[in-house]
């Protein structure tokens, strides 16, 4: 169990899976079972370790591997969603902006593009 680790979000299905087989296989107690499930969360990749713990500690709710995982798979969705959303908007003003070129006043010489000048061989 201290040797599982999950380093992409997108293996998080998986890594519900084989903790949770793991979890139910080993024997513990109480005190025990408690510190592997908080393990559940740490084993995460930053930040996203953080913000859940943070999280799941602010919402008060029971502790159980089934509810950590529950609440773990609705806050990643939230997060993908947030993120779905910007990346619209992000496109829509990129898309709008394109016209703003004709509305502003033209700047000369204020980019600084370098050229990679090309090299022939001799």
């Amino acid at each position: 169990m201290l040797k599982l680790a999950i380093c992409n979000m997108c293996y998080i299905d998986e890594y519900t899976c084989v903790f949770r087989e793991y979890y139910y296989k080993g024997t513990y107690s109480t005190g025990e079972a408690k510190e592997i499930r908080k393990l559940y969360f740490t084993k995460l990749p930053e930040p996203f370790s953080s913000k859940i713990i943070k999280d799941w500690n602010e919402a008060g709710l029971q502790d159980t591997l089934g509810a950590r995982m529950r609440y773990l798979q609705k806050w990643y969705s939230e997060i993908c969603e947030k993120y779905r959303e910007e990346m619209k908007m992000e496109k829509t003003i990129i898309r709008n902006l394109a016209c703003c070129k004709d509305r502003i006043a033209p700047q000369f010489g204020c980019n600084d593009n370098y050229y990679k000048k090309k090299y022939r061989k001799p």
